[in-house]
């Protein structure tokens, strides 16, 4: 069986940001990048904090829908 995935939060100024819905994911970790200027640098530091080879990122600028 295969490892579940780590997930990344990227996000700068987005105001569901910090929405608790978006803090957990089944069977994984959620981690947060926050307020990096330039995506090509966030999209890098992305890479260097997971600890598995892939993973999820989700932008902030993602729409929640309804529980």
């Amino acid at each position: 069986m295969s490892e579940p995935f780590d997930a990344v939060l990227l996000s700068y100024d987005e105001p569901l940001a910090n929405s608790p819905r978006l803090q957990r994911t089944p069977g994984g970790t959620v981690k947060r990048l926050h307020g990096v200027h330039g995506m090509r640098r966030a999209h890098r530091l992305c890479a260097e904090v997971v600890d598995r080879e892939q993973f999820f990122l989700a932008n902030g600028l993602i729409g929640l829908l309804p529980a």
